[in-house]
């Protein structure tokens, strides 16, 4: 569901498409989320507390950062290099383990309004 979705989902949304598969309590929702995103299939924007599958072909050394449209919802996914961002954050001391990246803004192209 999240491969195909055009936006991020939250647990409810999930949760609304899943209901007629027989899935109705939320914990369920949020246990699987929690265990695709331990296994980095999936990835929690925190801003919107929604979910996005991750992309599986990402380089090393990258992290992803989000590109969210505020017109039509869309999260567009971005390799960041996570040594340039240390060398900016100047994090030689400190041992990144994640990184999060998220910038709101309106789609270059057009977008659903």
């Amino acid at each position: 569901m999240l491969k195909s979705a055009t936006r991020p989902l939250k647990a409810y949304d999930i949760l609304r498409e899943t209901r007629p598969l027989g899935l109705k309590a939320p914990m369920s929702i949020y246990r699987a989320l929690d265990s695709l995103s331990r296994r980095k299939l999936a990835r929690r924007i925190a801003s919107l507390n929604a979910y996005v599958a991750a992309r599986a072909n990402r380089k090393d050394g990258a992290a992803p950062a989000y590109l969210i449209c505020r017109r039509c919802g869309r999260a567009r996914e971005r390799d960041i290099d996570i040594m340039d961002l240390a060398g900016m954050l100047k994090a030689g001391e400190f041992e990144i383990e994640d990184i999060l990246v998220e910038a709101f803004g309106v789609c270059a192209d057009s977008c659903e309004h």
